[in-house]
Parts: C-alpha cells; sequence; structure tokens
C-alpha cells in the first residue's frame, strides 16, 4: 500500500495485491502441472482518494481551530470594550463566522466584497479567517468527492465486500456483490455476524485465528477460510481486511475473493499427483521413464530395483543396452520392430537380464508421453516366470485330465461358467448310448435324457446348481437311446482357478441302476409284508409317527383303524393257508381302494391289519364322522364274496373295527395301537362286524348331542331363541342396515354357540321352523324400525338355510310373513351361501325372481369359499354380494388376500352387484377394503351383535 498522484496530480492511496492462481487457467493446466500453486497470474488494485482518509483528520483539525479562534474572539472583544462599539461590532461578526464555520457552514466570510476599511490588525484577522474559511470549504468539497468515489467503488465492486464492527463482528454494511454471492436479502445479512458467516464446524478455527491476531496485534494481509451460503453451500475465499472509522464505530472493511474452484483444482491436482506416485511407487511391475530420443533412464520405481536389481543412481542416466537388461542379442531390435513407427506397445513378450545375470520372461509394455521438456517412453514391465510355469503345470494337468476322463467307467463332463459344454468321456456312450461327438454337437441331448417325470426335479436341481457353490447330488433316471431307464446318481461340483474366479462344474455321472434295485428289494423286505406288500409293523410305526408330528403342526385329527377278518382261522383250517393267503392279498386290494392315497393300509400279522387315516379336519367330530364314514365303507366293501379258488365257489368274510383318534403328540403310536385294540375287541365282543370308537369324549358328546337335539326341539315352545343384530355400514361409517343372528337361550342353562346347534338344527330339520321364527321376528323388528323416520332406510339381512330355501312353500312363507308384518319388502335381505344358489339352479333362479318381484333382495354370503361359476353368478338376481371374513383377516398382511378381495370387487362392478365385506374388525383392514373400492361393511370395528334395544 502506498500513496501516488495522478495525471491531475490529486493523491491516492493505492492497494495492490497479487493474485495466486487463476481457477479457469487453473482448470485447463492442472493436469499436465505446468501451473504451480505459487504462480502469480495476475493482480488485484485499489485505487481511492486520500480524501476519506484525511476526514477524520481534518474534522479534528477544524474543531481545535475553531476553539482556538472562540478564544481569541473573546480576548478580542474584551479589548474591544476598551477601545470603542466599532470594535466590538467586528469583533462580533467575526464570532458569528467562526461559529458558523464550528457548525459546517465553511461558506461564510467576515470581509464583505465593498470597499475595504484601512488595513488594522482586526481587517488583517478578517482576512485570514476568511481565507481559513475558503480552505475549509475546497478540503469539505475534496472529501465529500471522495466519500462519493469510495461509495460508488464499494456499491461496484465485483467482488464481495462488507463492514463489520471489530468488536461485537456485527455486519454493519455490504455491497451488491456479496448480496448476490451470498444469496441473502440485505436485511438479513445485516442481522448476521462474520461468526455465523462460518460454518459451526469452523468457530474453533475462528477463535484461534482472533486469539493468533490479539497475540499479534494485527491481522495477516490475506488469510484463507471457509463462509457458508444461505443454503447451506460451503466456500472456500480469501479475506482481506483493514481497519476503518464507520460512523463513528471502529470497524473493518473485508474483500472477498471466491477461491472454491481453484482449491477444487488444486486437491484434484494433488490428488492426481499423489495417485500417480502411489501407482509409480507401489506398483508390483518394473516402471520406467526414459527419453525417447536417446533412450536414457530419467526415473524407475522400487520394482524396477526389486526385479533387476539396478538402484536408481545405476540405472538414470544410462540406456538399456549400457546396462545390459535384455535378455538375448535380438531381444531389443524385436522391440523396437514390433513398436515400428506406433507410440504404444502392448503386452510385448520378451526375455530381460537382471543385474545378477538370470533371464527371465516378460511382458512389456511402453506408451509415449510428454513429461515436461521431454518426449518419453513410460515403460513397465511384468516377470511371467510363474506365469509360465503356471501355464505348463496347467497343460500337464490338462493332458492327465483327459487321460483320467478317458478311461474313468463313470460318465465325467466339464461345463463352462456360461453352461457350454466343455469335455464329456467316452463313457457316456455306455450310459446313454450316444457319443461324445453326438453330445457336443447337441449339448441340448443332456436335458433330453432326463426321464419325462424327473424333469421337473431335474430343473429345480439345475436353479439351485447355478446360486450354489456347494456339491450337489440328485437321483434320477435316465432315457438311453434304446429306451431303457437307467437310474443314475448326477453329482455336480463346482470348479474354481486359483484367484477364486467360477471356472463352471464338473459334473460325474454314476450308473446306479443295480444299486438302486437292491436297495428296493432291501428295503421291500425291510418295510413291507412279503404276502400282501403292504407296509409292514415297522413302516406303520415310521408312518404313524410323521402323522402325529404332522397332526401336531396342523392341529387336524388323524385316526387309527384296526381290523381282523371274522373267522377267518375256521377259514385257514378247512380250506387250506394258500386260500386263506388268497383272502389277505384280495383284503388288501380292496382296503387299498377304500382310503385316500397318501393315507396308509399296513398288515400287522395274520389277520390283522391296521389303517392310518390322516387330516381329517380340525374338529374332533368331523373326525369322528369322516372315520365313521371310512369305517362303513371298509365293512361294506369287505363283506362282499370272494372267489378265492379255481371253481365257481365265493367266501364270504366280514371284518370288525376299532378306532380311535389322535391329534397332536399326545399319545405314542404304540399307545394308539392298544387303544385302537381295544376297540376292536370292543367291537368282537358286540358281535363281530361292527365297528367300536375308543375315544371316551366321543361317548360323551353323542350324549351331549342327544341332550342339545331334545333341548332344541322344545326351545321354540320355551320362546328360548332371540335375534340379535350386528349393524352395516357405508364407507362414511354411517349406519345401512344390519344382519339379523340367531342366539338360543336356554331357561336352565347358558347360552349355546350357534356353531353348537345350528348343523344341528339342519341335520334333524328342525332349522325350517327356526327359520320361519327367525323370518317372522326379523320382518316384525323391521316393521318398528320402518316406522321411525331415523331407521327407516335400514336394510335387515337374515340368513336363510339351503333345507328351508329348498322347501316347496317357501315363497309364500316369504310372502306371508311380509304381508302379515305390513312392511316394505325392499328392506329385507335373505342371505344365501353359494352351496344353496348351486343346487338345482334353475329352481333356485325361479325363486329369487319370484321373491325379487315383492321387492326382497338377495346378498350371496361367504362368497369366495365356494366354486361358484361366473355363467350361474350372471343368471342369478343378486343384488349384493358378502365377502367372506377369511380374505379380511389377512387382507392388511398379505398381497394375496389383496389381489383376491380386488378380483371379487370388479367383477361385481362388472356384474352391478353391491359389495359388502363381513369381520371387519380393524382400521388397518377397513383402509385395505375401501383401497380395494369395498365400499360397505361389517364386522366388531363396527358393532358387536346385540338385541334391537341396544
Amino acid at each position: 500500500m502506498r500513496e501516488v498522484r495522478d495525471s491531475a496530480g490529486e493523491r491516492h492511496l493505492l492497494y495492490a495485491l497479487p493474485i495466486r492462481f487463476d481457477g479457469w487457467c487453473l482448470r485447463c493446466h492442472a493436469p499436465t502441472a505446468s501451473a504451480g500453486e505459487t504462480g502469480i497470474h495476475g493482480l488485484l488494485s485499489l485505487r481511492s482518494p486520500l480524501a476519506p482518509a484525511r476526514e477524520r483528520e481534518f474534522a479534528e483539525w477544524s474543531h481545535n481551530f475553531a476553539g482556538r479562534m472562540l478564544a481569541y474572539i473573546a480576548l478580542f472583544g474584551l479589548l474591544g470594550l476598551l477601545v470603542d462599539r466599532g470594535f466590538v461590532r467586528r469583533l462580533a461578526q467575526l464570532e458569528r463566522a467562526a461559529l458558523a464555520v464550528a457548525d459546517g457552514d465553511a461558506s461564510v466570510r467576515v470581509q464583505s466584497d465593498g470597499p475595504r476599511p484601512a488595513q488594522d490588525e482586526l481587517a488583517t484577522l478578517g482576512q485570514a479567517f476568511d481565507a481559513m474559511a475558503a480552505a475549509v470549504q475546497a478540503r469539505t468539497g475534496e472529501l465529500q468527492t471522495a466519500l462519493a468515489q469510495y461509495r460508488y467503488l464499494f456499491a461496484h465492486s465485483p467482488l464481495p465486500m462488507l463492514v463489520f464492527d471489530r468488536t461485537t463482528l456485527a455486519i454493519l454494511d455490504v455491497n451488491e456483490a456479496a448480496l448476490a454471492h451470498y444469496g441473502y436479502a440485505r436485511e438479513a445479512f445485516l442481522q448476521l455476524t462474520i461468526r455465523e458467516l462460518r460454518p459451526p464446524e469452523d468457530v474453533a478455527l475462528m477463535q484461534q485465528l482472533r486469539a493468533a491476531i490479539a497475540a499479534a496485534g494485527e491481522i495477516p494481509a490475506c488469510h484463507t477460510v471457509r463462509h457458508r451460503r444461505s443454503d447451506g453451500t460451503l466456500l472456500d475465499v480469501n479475506v482481506w481486511t483493514r481497519a476503518l472509522d464507520f460512523d463513528g464505530r471502529p470497524a473493518r472493511i473485508a474483500l472477498i475473493q471466491d477461491v472454491s474452484e481453484q482449491q477444487r483444482a488444486l486437491a484434484a491436482l494433488r490428488l492426481s499427483q499423489l495417485k500417480y506416485q502411489t501407482i509409480f511407487r507401489t506398483s508390483p511391475d518394473l516402471i520406467a521413464i526414459t527419453e525417447r530420443a536417446s533412450g536414457r533412464f530419467l526415473e524407475i520405481n522400487d520394482a524396477y530395483t526389486r526385479i533387476m536389481g539396478y538402484t536408481a543412481e545405476e540405472a538414470i542416466g544410462r540406456t538399456s543396452a549400457e546396462l545390459g537388461t535384455w535378455g538375448a542379442p535380438d531381444s531389443r531390435a524385436q522391440m523396437i520392430a514390433a513398436l515400428g513407427e506406433g507410440v504404444r506397445l502392448m503386452n510385448f513378450q520378451t526375455l530381460f537380464r537382471r543385474k545378477d545375470g538370470e533371464v527371465f520372461p516378460a511382458l512389456l509394455s511402453l506408451e509415449a508421453a510428454r513429461i515436461g521438456e521431454h518426449d518419453c517412453f513410460i515403460i513397465s514391465a511384468r516377470d511371467i516366470t510363474e506365469r509360465i510355469r503356471v501355464e505348463q503345470a496347467l497343460a500337464d494337468s490338462e493332458a492327465r485330465f483327459h487321460t483320467m476322463i478317458d478311461w474313468t467307467h463313470n460318465w465325467e463332463y466339464w461345463l463352462g461358467s456360461d453352461r457350454s459344454l466343455r469335455c464329456t468321456s467316452p463313457s457316456v456312450l455306455r450310459i446313454s448310448g450316444y457319443t461324445a461327438t453326438e453330445l457336443h454337437a447337441d449339448p441340448g441331448l443332456i436335458d433330453a435324457l432326463v426321464h419325462p417325470e424327473d424333469r421337473e426335479r431335474w430343473q429345480m436341481h439345475l436353479a439351485e446348481e447355478a446360486g450354489s457353490d456347494a456339491v450337489l447330488e440328485l437321483q434320477l433316471r435316465l432315457l438311453t437311446r434304446e429306451g431303457q431307464t437307467r437310474w443314475v446318481a448326477h453329482t455336480c461340483r463346482p470348479v474354481f482357478d486359483g484367484a477364486g474366479l467360477d471356472c463352471g462344474r464338473r459334473v460325474t455321472v454314476r450308473d446306479i441302476t443295480d444299486e438302486k434295485a437292491a436297495a428296493d428289494e432291501i428295503r421291500e423286505l425291510a418295510f413291507y409284508d412279503t404276502l400282501t406288500h403292504l407296509p409292514n409293523r415297522r413302516l406303520l410305526l415310521d408312518r404313524a409317527g410323521r402323522a402325529l408330528a404332522a397332526s401336531t403342526r396342523s392341529g387336524e385329527y388323524g385316526a387309527l383303524l384296526m381290523l381282523d377278518l371274522d373267522h377267518f382261522k375256521k377259514l385257514n383250517d378247512t380250506q387250506g393257508h394258500d386260500v386263506g393267503d388268497r383272502l389277505l392279498i384280495e383284503v388288501a386290494r380292496r382296503l387299498r381302494g377304500c382310503i385316500r392315497q397318501h393315507e396308509t393300509v399296513a398288515r400287522l400279522g395274520g389277520d390283522e391289519f391296521v389303517v392310518l387315516l390322516e387330516t381329517l379336519g380340525t374338529g374332533e367330530a368331523e373326525a369322528l364322522a369322516h372315520a365313521g364314514r371310512v369305517s362303513a365303507k371298509i365293512r361294506s366293501v369287505l363283506a362282499a364274496p370272494y372267489a378265492l379258488g379255481p371253481g365257481p365257489a365265493l367266501f364270504h368274510s366280514t371284518p370288525s373295527l376299532g378306532v380311535t383318534l389322535f391329534c397332536g403328540a399326545g399319545a405314542a403310536v404304540e399307545t394308539l395301537l392298544k387303544q385302537a385294540d381295544v376297540a376292536l375287541y370292543q367291537a368282537k365282543d358286540a358281535g363281530r362286524h361292527t365297528v367300536r370308537f375308543f375315544a371316551p369324549a366321543m361317548q360323551a358328546a353323542i350324549d351331549r348331542r342327544m341332550q342339545l337335539e331334545a333341548a332344541l326341539r322344545g326351545g321354540l315352545e320355551r320362546d328360548e331363541f332371540r335375534l340379535w343384530y350386528q349393524p352395516q355400514v357405508d364407507a362414511a361409517g354411517r349406519r345401512i342396515g344390519a344382519e339379523a343372528l340367531l342366539r338360543w337361550c336356554p331357561v336352565d342353562g347358558p347360552m349355546v354357540a350357534p356353531a353348537e346347534f345350528i348343523g344341528l338344527a339342519e341335520e334333524t330339520g328342525l332349522i325350517v321352523p327356526i327359520g320361519q321364527w327367525v323370518l317372522d321376528q326379523a320382518c316384525a323388528q323391521l316393521r318398528e324400525w320402518q316406522a321411525e323416520p331415523a331407521t327407516r332406510a335400514l336394510r335387515l339381512a337374515v340368513n336363510v338355510s339351503a333345507r328351508q330355501f329348498h322347501e316347496p312353500d317357501f315363497v309364500e312363507r316369504v310372502q306371508r310373513s311380509v304381508q302379515t308384518s305390513g312392511i316394505d319388502a325392499t328392506g329385507l335381505k335373505i342371505e344365501l351361501t353359494e352351496s344353496v344358489v348351486l343346487d338345482q339352479i334353475d329352481e333356485v333362479i325361479g325363486r329369487m325372481h319370484a321373491l325379487h318381484a315383492l321387492g326382497v333382495g338377495f346378498s350371496l354370503d361367504d362368497f369366495g369359499t365356494g366354486y361358484s361359476s361366473l355363467s350361474y353368478l350372471r343368471r342369478l338376481p343378486l343384488d349384493q354380494v358378502k365377502i367372506d371374513q377369511s380374505f379380511v383377516r389377512g387382507i392388511a398382511r398379505h398381497g394375496e388376500d389383496a389381489a383376491i378381495v380386488a378380483a371379487i370387487v370388479a367383477m361385481c362392478r362388472t356384474l352391478n352387484f353391491a359389495v359388502i365385506a363381513e369381520g371387519v374388525e380393524t382400521v388397518e383392514q377397513r383402509d385395505a377394503l375401501l383401497a380395494c373400492g369395498c365400499e360397505a361393511f361389517q364386522g366388531y370395528l363396527y358393532g358387536r351383535p346385540a338385541p334391537a334395544g341396544h
């Protein structure tokens, strides 16, 4: 910073600062390292008139001068009192002028432009005062001009500038460039402090800088810091500051230069240099830089010294010929010939000689480059001694491998990582009937050889093999060229190279046809009865144990049926053992026809058989009924006549059966066999050709059923039935109707659940009178609702059983209930299950149309659980479809249920049916149903079933 004069002689303060790097130039020249971070690429110059800098000095001088003048005037005034009044007036005029100058008005004068009085001391003093006032006026104008120039420079500077308080760091003024650069409005900027321009993590650095400034007593001319824009982005900036007085406050003015791009470019340059140095220094390959014209080494890396044996001092400045690094006399000539006129040579195999004289093969690459002032070659080479050794070893191994697989007994083949067939052993001909040449010509033959019944397992095996690194084995059947079936063990092993890369799969196919036949024979002897070929006791115990485990997981019942043939010993004794054996064989055949494929018939010995039934349902009554039906079928089938001899004579035999149920692992298999045996004994004791159930709970259930049926018959007479109602709502939660639900409340006992008596009422036929009572009560309740304006629009749904609906006079009964109650029939809705509408479909449609004519609506209950055909649904005069709660229960968690519900809703819209969902218990279920398009709901979320008054 120095003082200069311009061409007009005006004094100015010149501030000049070198610019160390230029962002745009540095971007271009950084990659060539031609732009250093200390190079001067420009000069920042700021020129300002000295007047603003002198303003404070002049103001102080003016103030002091005015004070002195007042003192002088007072003195002269005192003297004037001693002289005369004219003298006093002149002193008063001079006093007023001095006060005007002190107040800042430098235009005042004490001498007039008219004739001057005779020169005396006061006149001389007045002239001096006028000269002083003129000088002050001129200097004030200069100061105002300089201040205007400063303001212009500050406002129009292309670089951000700001003024801040030295004590509080509050920002006092900013220019337009700062507002644009930092993104703040002026009012917001002036609310900040310098500290708030810094990122929080730099506050500690700022405090350290202030401490250093305080210790040194001065601020460095320039320092680089980080600032933060209004949007949070960070800038690297150079900051120059100078002290000044701003409106009487100690302040500093800061000039800011954004050097973010330069810093990034410099960081990139440093990173590039670091990468180069790192690669050059740590590369396992030897790297050398030679002068292109002379071939002299300019630089070598550590690997060069390690591989070749020459240090940098020995190599730099000399040529490869001088060092004798070529392994053969013509090695260098061959390299030059390969390079030709080019500037690049890649993977050229040659021979090098180490310092100790050892010659080794190397893979050489070189490329021309301009480095600084030199045209160079960058040379890299790799010692490939080990690679050549490995390649030779691999060739030897390949030869041994082919020799081995050519003579192996098994069929060996190799698949590449792309599953292409690489090689196969000649033994494929013995196993498949196809030659290796034929397989190479058509690799698809491998898949075609697989037996059709095993191809699905084969495809699953291939999929597992593709994603696994394990050894996988699969036993399957192959069809040979001649059409024979052969069992093989297919073993697939992944193959990896030394680096762990996948090289494909090695497959061994071993013929196990004879082994399989022998194993099957052994298994047959160990687990099957030799006469009937049924499972023996050992296999029965195993399967029964598995059935118990499966029952534990599923919660479903199973049953064990034990039977023997009545009077078999007499037949055996009178007709001979061969006839008895034929009877046992025929009984085994008939028993197999009585059960499902996954169930078991076993022979324990003699005429004793066991039938293992599984998946009989989760209810005990259901399981008992199923076991009873199977038992009845067995009794009937085994009681049919047998043709056992060569003649026309027929033999008769009947079975006795004992049955026990199981659910879960509550009892051991042996315990179940004992229970079935006890029941079988009871059957024989009862006169043979009969069935007895062991389970004591079964007898209690039968007793309960009989008591329930007796009580049910008197329930209507004793007025023990009640109707409860569950509300139905629309999407907004408004009630649109209800469903009538039957409850049985015996006078001498607790309420009976509908699941306990509805089925019994169906079986006994009591459902017809009970259903009519429900219909009459529902109509009566509907009449009460229709009489009230608030409930007049509600619709009431009534469930009708299949047996009740198919009564010949069902339509007349409904019509009579409607007429008797006097209701508007459009408020009544009959709910039918899919089983009702699909039985005698034409009759059902006719009755529905007849009731529709009365105004009665229809809803299809539990939709989705049956087997409705769309062709039937189109014919049914339905008004509504009710989505079964089994789909609603999981709709919020399972995408499958949501997809099914969405499909049902879409179908119903197409068929112009309304849709309602039952069993809605949570808000999540309701929201999922809404998302699927369902707009009516019923369930605990909106209300539990309750009497009408509730």
